[in-house]
């Protein structure tokens, strides 16, 4: 067990960069493809329908820009946090009410 552990963790880099590379590679698939559809229904449109469609391809690209860059640069915030006390016991019991 500890072997296979420090093997993975020899490797977490390589894993790291193979998992953004799988993840950028699926957002842009994804990203493309709605944006041909939205574009796609768009030029099928008219009026108002084709004015809000058209609006949805500009948000959405935006969201995908976002997105993309997000994962080409990830970064992790601690928000909050926290403490769970899991006791088999009340606090009447303990005196602290």
């Amino acid at each position: 067990m500890a072997e296979r552990s420090a093997q993975r963790l020899a490797h977490t880099d390589d894993a790291a960069e193979a998992t953004r590379i799988r993840a950028l590679t699926l957002a842009e698939t994804d990203i493309a493809h709605r944006l041909r559809q939205l574009r796609l229904r768009a030029a099928r449109s008219a009026g108002i329908e084709r004015a809000e469609l058209e609006e949805e391809v500009e948000t959405e690209a935006l969201a995908g820009q976002a997105l993309m860059t997000a994962l080409q640069t990830p970064s992790l915030r601690l928000d909050s946090t926290g403490v769970v006390v899991v006791s088999g016991r009340s606090p009447e019991q303990d005196g602290c009410a």
